[in-house]
């Protein structure tokens, strides 16, 4: 049996310490806030309930369903009503059904020449649709090619890539068009059936890290600062606490937050992960986002659980969940809850600011597209990700390719996972964190 420490309590680390634990190790969470569940984080307050990150789970989520399954949860969800909302103009909104994949056909913005365009693009779809595979990342390396979303617009239209291609990911990871592959919007299409049946826990999606940290032990409040191997065979980890300073060996360590901040945990990164893996961390970039939650006495919507906020509008608003359609219990009877997420650009540009500045910004941002004069405001709180998504760029499933081909260094103890391995969603995380721990089974 060995002993092994998890470096953060996202559902990453808590799964691939799950995971160890049931196979017979002794295993310890080192989380620095003092609670899990990282982005896939629940918040409560005075009877209101809302996610400050991961908005939502979807049905093709395989090993999230079965680790739900295992938790005794699966039964205990709510199906959200697909119906999505998309600004087309100051107080202009066009709801239309998810489950209708070709509901993009009925769009008020796109005309018949766009409309033919899209043709093209569900073709493609068809086409590659046997290199694109949501769980491996790896089968998209033939389509990434270095190419980006405006490649599109010589190919389709400019209407069509503002108001649909564009969409999905500059409203749910914050990308802008060159930072995304050419090839997303075909990964979209193709696992379009899932979003016919989008789900969450009841009480929220921080309930399922919540049960994990129950089954294995978390210290919290735990800041690690150091982690290198030693010449006695283990590795040695330094732990900022609430009154000491502490180190403590493992048999194995793996480091479960953003890559950043791996890279500043490892002594010598090239000789404990190999230079490919370090290479890959190195380049791993995030989008930032200072989401903005507002409570309200009266809900400002009422069909939509989603609403999104296309780039070519120029608004500083990315999207909203409406949370108080998400469940039952996330609100009281005829009051809403909106998480609003403003763009990468202005959560960068405005990090810096105070908390109440960014909340009245935002509050304004909302108003453009909902008429909330004579609505009053219950609360407001502000949730800063400085690691809100990590980046798929142009060319990163390739990178990411050659980083887990590579040999690891001889007798290696330190591993790494987390979402910027395999795709920007708690169901990426999650499997993340079981091929790190797989990882380490296999080291032994």
């Amino acid at each position: 049996m060995g002993k092994i420490a998890v470096i953060g309590a996202g559902i990453s680390g808590l799964g691939a310490a799950y995971h160890l634990q049931k196979k017979g190790h002794c295993v310890t969470v080192f989380e620095q806030s003092n609670s899990v569940g990282g982005r896939m984080h629940t918040s409560r307050k005075g009877g209101y309930v809302w996610d400050n990150g991961a908005q939502f789970m979807v049905d093709s989520y395989r090993y999230m369903k079965e680790l739900m399954k295992e938790l005794g949860m699966s039964e205990d969800v709510t199906y959200v009503n697909p119906i999505q909302a998309m600004a087309i103009g100051n107080q202009q909104i066009y709801r239309f059904q998810s489950a209708n994949p070709f509901s993009f056909f009925r769009h008020p913005k796109l005309n018949a020449r766009a409309k033919i365009a899209a043709v093209k693009v569900l073709y493609n779809a068809y086409k590659y649709r046997n290199e694109i595979d949501f769980h491996d990342s790896s089968r998209l390396c033939l389509l990434d090619d270095g190419r980006d979303l405006s490649w599109w617009r010589s190919e389709a239209t400019d209407a069509l890539v503002d108001w649909v291609l564009s969409v999905p990911t500059s409203t749910l990871f914050f990308w802008n068009e060159q930072e995304t592959s050419w090839h997303a919007p075909l990964l979209s299409l193709h696992d379009a059936r899932s979003t016919w049946s989008i789900y969450t826990p009841n009480g929220g999606m921080g309930r399922v890290p919540e049960a994990l940290s129950r089954l294995v032990s978390v210290q919290l409040g735990a800041s690690v600062t150091a982690v290198e191997s030693t010449d006695i065979s283990s590795i040695r980890v330094s732990i900022e606490g609430k009154e000491a300073h502490t180190c403590e060996y493992f048999d194995r360590a793996i480091i479960s937050v953003p890559a950043p901040a791996a890279l500043r945990m490892i002594a010598n990164p090239e000789l404990e992960l190999g230079k490919e893996r370090t290479d890959f961390l190195v380049n791993t970039r995030y989008t930032t986002n200072v989401t903005t939650i507002i409570g309200y006495e009266k809900a400002p919507e009422q069909q939509a659980y989603g609403f999104a906020v296309p780039s070519v509008l120029n608004s500083d608003l990315a999207a909203i969940g409406w949370d108080h359609l998400k469940g039952p219990d996330r609100a009281p009877s005829g009051q809403g809850i909106a998480v609003a997420m403003p763009t990468h650009s202005y959560s960068q540009a405005n990090w810096s600011k105070a908390d109440q500045e960014i909340e009245n910004e935002v509050k304004r941002m909302v108003g453009q597209f909902y008429p909330i004069q004579d609505i009053r405001l219950m609360f407001t709180h502000l949730h800063r990700w400085r690691h809100a998504m990590p980046i798929q760029y142009p060319g990163w499933a390739r990178s990411r390719d050659k980083a887990l081909k590579a040999m690891r260094p001889e007798n290696p103890k330190l591993f790494v996972c987390g979402d910027y391995w395999a795709g920007p969603t708690t169901e990426h995380a999650l499997y993340s964190g079981y091929q790190a721990a797989e990882g380490v089974l296999d080291s032994f």
